[in-house]
């Protein structure tokens, strides 16, 4: 058979083939039911001739046909998923060892096996009916046209039967393939010619070699009185040629998904998400290629989806080539402009990959892996199923690792923190459907494990002293040594040019280790900053693996390595991070790091910090890793000097200095972001307006030094009475303000009556033997009910504010200006 029926299961690229007959147009189904009929007219007709001379030479062709039918082979390069078999020998056999109905019947039953046994999937009723209708009606013609020049009947002259076999395998083929391309194309729109070209004409060398053999395996069967051993020989060779033709194929495959592969690597060390892993395999991109396929496979999807999918999934980023490296990798945040830039390399993406046929859709899938389900992504604006489901999935998949990996621009997250974003954006950004399924596979592929769960960790060796060279360092591959040479001068002007920028530690230092990483691979990064005061090294910043572990590590001068570094002023290369581990109080079976190069920090000849780089492998800094970081250790010390001046530059601008709270302007930035988290995850937030009674009288009375100390133990009263992650700030006078995550009204009057209680029971003396009791109003708003704007909220709690400082001064003893004093 030259063309398996499972390529009229193929479908369009952008649309899946219906599963019901009924949802077929209805032009095809007219189609599919003339063929069926035209099939059974000529099983009537052909029965007449039926006369089963030879049950054992019917019975043995026909299990013969059986068995070659199911051992089809899918051809890996060739679209729509179409297969071959070597049941093309038997069906031509049948036509010349027995007669027309016996042979029709058997290459029936052939064509039944193929699209029913050894099959991936489940072919529609009314697919397997137009197959065996197709054949039944292409074996008919190619009978009838062989049997006008010369028939197919075996005689004592085998060249006989060479122009009726020829005759007969072109008919065949031309009459089976373009009923199948008529098929296709009023299914899918396309042009029946362009779908026979594209899809059907590799399939005729097969069935000219198919034909060829048959009607010799037939001859020989006919005429050899030990005929089973001739039989063999050809079958077995062109089994064999074709099990050689497919490896070629199946080969050519897999280093051209290999070149796919490597083109995709080259465009994550742009963006830096081929990022250092626990393994050689666990990158950014085999890890979405890896999680894509299995979703796309619960999904539903065919193995043309899935394996567009696959390939979209190693190229899905493929447009930021036209993104400059500079944006790609700003560890701040971007401008409108710079943000617009980025939002076109999706639609860049699939205008590049457009002009190249995978024989699957994949440039649909990487124009819209950016789109939201709630309609707010880009390029394009798409919501929930209007997005293409094979980018449903890479946004899902995409989205998770990149929360699992650092960045420029931001920190990775735990697993857990990362699946249960997924989850908060099920039905926002994410197909919910989807999301369920992804957690699934999750769940069953890589469960989540207590830090107590599973195996131990072995105990590694631990040496006070730091250790140089624990185990010979392993040669560099030239081609490290290369690139690394080339990356150093590029990477100096980097840090140069970071020196005038006013970036925090955090950003700073995302920045630094993702560009050290090109040069120094390592499993983490950390950065020390050593106190004037108590000679400790503190960990400030901390990414990869382990991180949570090394930002508890404080260190004191002397012990360990950070402690000799900071004692000698040495760097420190393959040292075992046990040793600082244990003088943090740390265990030392907390971390699965077994080498640490640490480089001093200087800036004018103090050492200020050290800068770590840490393995999993012992042994596995290398000289040129060391000589590189102390080239880049001085010039990331002034810019880790200068970021950390920013960011005490920075808290001291957003901090009241009298109380120590956020001040007005960290409080409008923090409401915006606040307003915008409760539309995101319709979640209210309340508002707590705060001023102190007869706040002016202990001023006019005990002077503004005993005003400033009210108000001071006013502000750690309300810090110490809230949540740790509520905001709490001066708003300017004696005024205060609260902001309440996930709070609602109810709760709001609650916490406010609790901060009253707090302050009121503060004891405060505004001069020696004098004691006073604070009081405070609270007014409370909640967003969005009370308010949509900041300005509305404050209005709002003001009301409330002041109607609640009426009513505390009609409760209260009238003519008294301030609480009893009592002396002491």
């Amino acid at each position: 058979m030259p063309a398996s029926a499972r390529i009229f299961a193929a479908e369009s690229a952008q649309a899946a083939a219906p599963k019901t007959f009924a949802a077929l147009p209805a032009v095809l189904r007219a189609y599919i039911v003339a063929t069926a009929i035209a099939a059974v007219a000529i099983l009537g007709w052909q029965t007449g001739s039926a006369r089963f001379d030879s049950p054992r030479l019917f019975l043995a062709v026909l299990i013969t046909s059986v068995l070659l039918a199911a051992t089809k082979v899918r051809l890996p390069l060739v679209p729509s998923g179409a297969t071959v078999s070597l049941s093309y020998c038997t069906n031509f056999a049948a036509l010349a060892l027995v007669s027309p109905f016996e042979a029709t019947f058997i290459i029936a039953v052939s064509v039944w096996s193929q699209c029913v046994l050894n099959n991936t999937g489940r072919n529609a009723v009314y697919r397997t009916v137009f197959s065996i209708a197709n054949i039944v009606v292409a074996a008919a013609v190619a009978n009838a046209t062989a049997g006008l020049v010369g028939g197919l009947s075996i005689g004592q002259d085998g060249t006989a039967l060479v122009v009726p076999t020829l005759a007969g395998a072109s008919v065949f083929f031309f009459c089976n393939t373009l009923m199948l391309a008529v098929a296709v194309a009023l299914q899918s729109g396309k042009s029946p010619s362009t779908l026979w070209m594209e899809q059907f004409l590799w399939s005729a060398p097969a069935c000219f070699a198919g034909a060829v053999l048959g009607m010799c395996a037939a001859y020989l069967i006919a005429t050899a009185s030990t005929f089973a051993g001739f039989v063999a020989i050809p079958v077995v060779l062109f089994y064999w040629g074709s099990r050689t033709y497919l490896g070629f194929i199946e080969r050519q495959a897999a280093m051209h998904m290999a070149t796919v592969e490597a083109l995709a690597r080259a465009i994550g060390a742009r963006d830096q998400t081929l990022e250092a892993t626990k393994t050689v395999s666990d990158t950014h991109v085999r890890r979405i290629q890896r999680l894509a396929v299995s979703l796309a496979r619960r999904a539903g999807m065919n193995d043309d989806e899935v394996k567009g999918v696959e390939v979209a999934a190693l190229l899905h980023d493929i447009g930021k080539l036209a993104v400059p490296e500079h944006i790609l990798n700003k560890p701040g945040k971007l401008t409108p402009e710079e943000r617009q830039l980025i939002q076109t390399h999706p639609a860049v993406g699939a205008e590049i990959i457009g002009a190249v046929d995978f024989g699957c859709p994949v440039a649909p899938l990487i124009a819209s892996h950016h789109e939201r389900w709630n309609g707010e992504g880009y390029p394009r604006g798409l919501r929930g199923d209007e997005i293409p489901l094979g980018s449903r999935i890479l946004g899902i998949v995409d989205y998770f690792d990149a929360l699992l990996a650092d960045r420029p621009y931001h920190r990775a997250r735990s697993e857990a923190e990362a699946r249960l974003t997924i989850k908060e954006e099920r039905g926002l950004a994410l197909d919910p459907r989807l999301v369920d399924m992804f957690l699934a596979i999750l769940e069953q592929e890589m469960p989540l494990t207590g830090d107590t769960a599973g195996t131990e960790r072995p105990a590694p060796v631990v040496e006070d002293a730091p250790v140089r060279d624990v185990t010979p360092a392993p040669l560099e591959n030239v081609i490290e040594n290369i690139a690394r040479a080339n990356t150093e001068m590029g990477f100096l002007y980097e840090l140069t040019e970071a020196m005038g920028s006013r970036l925090s530690v955090s950003d700073t230092m995302a920045m630094l280790a993702s560009r050290l990483q090109k040069l120094v691979p390592a499993s983490s990064w950390a950065l020390f900053v050593c106190d004037e005061n108590d000679g400790i090294s503190r960990c400030k910043f901390a990414t990869g693996l382990d991180a949570e572990w090394l930002l508890q590590l404080e260190v004191p001068a002397g012990v360990g390595a950070l402690g000799y570094l900071a004692r000698s002023g040495r760097s420190v290369r393959n040292a075992h991070p046990a040793a600082d581990f244990r003088a943090s109080g740390l265990s030392d079976r907390e971390t699965s790091l077994q080498a640490m190069l640490v480089c001093p920090l200087r800036v004018h000849e103090r050492i200020v910090g050290a800068l770590a780089a840490y393995h999993i492998t012992p042994g596995y800094f290398t000289e040129g890793h060391e000589s590189t970081l102390e080239k880049v250790a001085p010039k990331a010390a002034v810019v880790v000097h200068d970021a950390e001046v920013f960011d005490k530059v920075r808290t001291e601008s957003l901090t009241d200095p009298l109380t120590g709270l956020h001040n007005s302007r960290a409080l409008l930035d923090h409401v915006e972001k606040e307003m915008s988290k409760s539309d995101r995850y319709r979640a209210e937030r309340a508002l707590l307006v705060i001023d102190v009674d007869r706040f002016k009288q202990i001023n006019d009375r005990f002077g503004h030094q005993a005003g400033d100390r009210a108000l001071q133990f006013i502000a750690r009263a309300i810090r110490g009475s809230v949540r740790s992650y509520d905001f709490c700030a001066r708003q300017g006078g004696d005024e205060f303000i609260v902001v309440l995550q996930d709070c609602d009204a109810a709760q709001a009057i609650e916490r406010a009556s609790e901060l009253q209680e707090a302050v009121s029971g503060i004891p405060f003396e505004p001069a020696p033997g004098v004691a006073v009791t604070l009081a405070i109003s609270v007014g409370h708003s909640m967003y969005p009910s009370d308010g949509r704007s900041f300005e509305a909220l404050l209005r709002s709690a003001d009301e409330r504010m002041y109607a609640d400082k009426s009513a505390r001064k009609r409760r209260s003893a009238e003519g008294v200006p301030i609480p009893v004093s009592v002396e002491r």
